[in-house]
């Protein structure tokens, strides 16, 4: 006879809190007086619990429980080559381990685990079979930061944070250029970094592609630099690894436009100063290799001028030149490189000094102010509502209407001991009815000519454009008439009968579109009075 077909009544609940955490009944088929039975009650790690155990007999043992920290435990790392790109990008490696020492332990079949980080970072795994202790997940960008690791073998998720470094990146990337007589020379800068710390032995610089038909595939270190030969656009990135197919972790975009040799009109100038019969020539060559040598030529650049050549890296100034007369300018650089340019020089007792490239201007256009070039000085600009300025060559963006008025500057040019000034009306302009509601409305008698519609708009810049339009109710509907585009408009409707018809015309102008107010034609029956005369005669 079986005395032992159940074995206890198992009650838990946590020791800390009282709260009831499983009751089961524990059976077994065995007769012996000492038997080991499993509870199917799941307890959490590093809890105390009280279990209470009550027989058939009616006794109950009870005892309190420590369940300890798990034996197992999880590391988490980022699994990179210096290879690898863009910066941080590697495996997530996820190591299970305990006691027995990581090659003991596997990750069991419906085990998973978690990782979330930075930014919305996550990414999961469940195993469906037992797998080896160490699992990489598939390579993904892993930024630096804190990132939170859950693995769960059971039942019983746990947690870490791992505080990850990140991989291989760089820091301080970029470039100095210098023109040589073989081109535009590269300078990179910047350092690899592995987990925040620099590399600057696996730091290294190539040319990753370019526009140009040809360019240098050369791998360099830092100190070392690579130069531009043709216009293009060049790509420069940044490796950990010196080979002329590795990816880079970073890239900059240079682009190069090779620039033929030429006069810096910004620091160059020409003038006589008021009061004064020579001239002051002020020349700075650019996009050459310094130093430039100057010569002064006749206008036909065929009679060399008495001054002496100037050379310098600096702005190279004559004495010399009478007003209003034009020379040449000989211009090379230290590899050869020459042209000439003319240059005329101004009489500041009649030139004017000020001038823009758009006057009248649209509301919301911006108004540009320039001034010649008096050598290396200030300008002091003034205009409507307090604007002050300056620049040489102020920019007023967004202009209102308010902004239209006299813009005056005063410059000391820098040779000279008397202020130039000089000024420009700037006119901010916008497209208004000219016409008022009803000025243009018609009233006809049937059987009699239509006179042509006419509008008209006040303001506005450049050239007008046309188009009339017509509508049935004179407020809504509008719509173009084929080939009315002329100022004035001759509607083709028959009068025979009485009638009302709506127009208005579009005027446009380089700035807006202005909606003209509509013009009514009215057609009506008009009876002519019966002389009196005629039937007092008729009655005789």
């Amino acid at each position: 006879m079986n005395c032992y077909p159940w074995l206890a009544i198992e009650t838990i609940t946590n020791a800390g809190t009282g709260a009831l955490v499983g009751k089961d009944t524990l059976r077994t088929t065995s007769t012996s007086t000492g038997v080991y039975v499993s509870s199917p009650i799941v307890l959490q790690y590093n809890t105390a619990y009280d279990v209470t155990l009550t027989f058939p007999d009616g006794n109950e043992y009870k005892t309190t429980k420590n369940v300890p920290s798990s034996s197992t435990s999880i590391s988490a790392s980022l699994y990179t080559y210096n290879s690898n790109c863009p910066a941080h990008y590697g495996q997530v490696l996820v190591s299970l381990s305990g006691s027995g020492g990581a090659y003991n332990y596997y990750w069991p079949a419906g085990s998973s685990i978690t990782v979330t980080g930075p930014n919305g970072f996550s990414m999961n795994h469940t195993f469906s079979s037992p797998t080896s202790y160490n699992y990489y997940f598939a390579s993904d960008t892993v930024p630096p930061g804190d990132y939170t690791v859950t693995y769960d073998l059971g039942g019983c998720p746990q947690s870490i944070v791992w505080a990850n470094k990140g991989g291989y990146d760089q820091t301080g990337f970029g470039y100095t250029s210098q023109r040589t007589c073989s081109g535009l020379q590269i300078t990179p800068t910047g350092t690899i970094t592995y987990q925040g710390t620099p590399q600057p032995a696996s730091t290294f610089y190539r040319i990753m592609g370019s526009t140009a038909p040809s360019y240098d595939h050369t791998v360099i270190a830092p100190g070392g630099s690579l130069t531009l030969s043709a216009a293009g656009t060049y790509y420069l990135g940044i490796m950990a690894v010196n080979s002329q197919s590795q990816c880079a972790l970073a890239r900059d975009t240079i682009v190069y436009t090779a620039p033929p040799l030429a006069l810096d009109l910004v620091q160059s100038s020409a003038y006589v100063c008021v009061g004064a019969s020579v001239g002051n020539i002020s020349l700075s060559g650019i996009n050459g290799v310094a130093p430039y040598t100057y010569q002064l030529w006749d206008s036909l650049n065929t009679t060399k001028q008495p001054p002496a050549d100037i050379t310098t890296s600096g702005i190279a100034h004559f004495t010399f030149g009478a007003p209003n007369k034009t020379y040449t300018v000989r211009i090379s650089d230290a590899c050869g490189n020459n042209f000439p340019q003319q240059i005329k020089l101004l009489d500041l007792n009649t030139a004017r000094i000020v001038y823009t490239t758009t006057n009248p201007i649209c509301v919301g256009d911006t108004i540009k102010l320039n001034c010649v070039t008096l050598g290396t000085t200030s300008y002091s600009w003034t205009g409507p509502n307090g604007y002050t300025s300056n620049l040489q060559n102020p920019v007023i963006p967004n202009a209102q209407a308010n902004a239209t008025g006299w813009y005056k500057v005063t410059v000391q040019p820098e040779f000279c001991g008397t202020t130039v000034k000089d000024s420009i009306y700037i006119t901010t302009s916008y497209l208004s009815a000219g016409l008022a509601s009803g000025a243009g409305d018609q009233t006809i008698c049937v059987r009699t000519a239509i006179t042509a519609l006419n509008d008209s708009v006040k303001g506005g810049t450049g050239t007008y454009t046309y188009q009339w339009q017509s509508s049935t109710n004179g407020t809504t509907g509008w719509t173009n008439i084929a080939g009315a585009t002329s100022a004035t408009y001759l509607p083709t409707v028959s009068t025979q009968t009485p009638g009302i018809y709506y127009y208005r015309r579009i005027t446009t102008d380089r700035c807006s579109a202005l909606n003209g107010n509509p013009i009514t034609l009215t057609v009506k029956s008009c009876y002519a009075p019966v002389n009196p005369e005629l039937m007092n005669k008729a009655n005789k």
